[in-house]
């Protein structure tokens, strides 16, 4: 599971890095894990994504002194979603509206990447850019360590 996880965390560390060079970047960016449900949190025993964000968080600021990365945990789960397994991406994008909202208020001037393990269709991310644009919170982009082999537009 160690090598599992340091292999996630590098290359998500490797994607934000990717992100931050193609924008212009504010001083502080929070890295926003996509929430686990309490049934994946239950089955692992701890929360994945956010373990991994926290880590995120840690190996970016070591190497990086002009930004401050800050793992925060602004997304929960708001409504029961199925399993995603099988379902296509119009099934995906229905099962998932509505399914995040922030849980704390935030300032609208916080930088925000996403954080997740891996995209399939993008329904997830798409969701929780929604959630978080209600508030009008400023998402720079997402990263996750891998994708689905669907056909995406991935860069």
């Amino acid at each position: 599971m160690k090598f599992t996880q340091d292999l996630v965390i590098t290359e998500l560390q490797a994607s934000v890095k990717k992100l931050i060079c193609e924008i212009e970047s504010p001083k502080a960016i929070h890295l926003v894990p996509i929430p686990s449900s309490r049934k994946a949190r239950v089955r692992r025993g701890f929360d994945f994504i956010s373990q991994i964000t926290n880590v995120l968080a840690k190996r970016l600021n070591m190497e990086n002194d002009s930004m401050r990365f800050v793992a925060r945990p602004m997304l929960s789960i708001t409504k029961k979603v199925i399993d995603q397994s099988g379902l296509s991406e119009t099934k995906r994008n229905a099962n998932l509206f509505g399914a995040f909202e922030v849980v704390k208020p935030f300032r609208p001037t916080s930088a925000i990447i996403i954080i997740d393990d891996v995209i399939t269709t993008g329904s997830t991310l798409r969701e929780a850019v929604r959630a978080l644009k209600e508030r009008n919170l400023t998402v720079l982009g997402a990263a996750t360590a891998c994708a689905s082999q669907r056909r995406l537009l991935i860069r």
